[in-house]
């Protein structure tokens, strides 16, 4: 009876990812200053999205031993 969770890189990882595509997708749309960190807002929550739903896709992650778990 272990418990498993997802490493913590992986969920740092989307995160990078889905930043870094509202970030392009706010400048190619040239937003500057106080635009590009209102769209950084405005985007980010569904470019989070989808950067989670396809690297569960592309790349699943690969589950580990939960150390502080209680049945441990």
């Amino acid at each position: 009876m272990t418990e498993l969770k997802v490493p913590a890189f992986y969920k740092i990882l989307q995160i990078g990812i889905s930043l870094g595509v509202s970030y392009f997708l706010n400048k190619s749309m040239g937003l500057h200053k106080e635009g590009l960190l209102v769209g950084l807002v405005v985007l980010g929550l569904p470019a989070l999205f989808t950067v989670s739903i396809l690297l569960r896709k592309i790349s699943p992650p690969k589950l580990v031993v939960d150390d502080s778990s209680p049945f441990s």
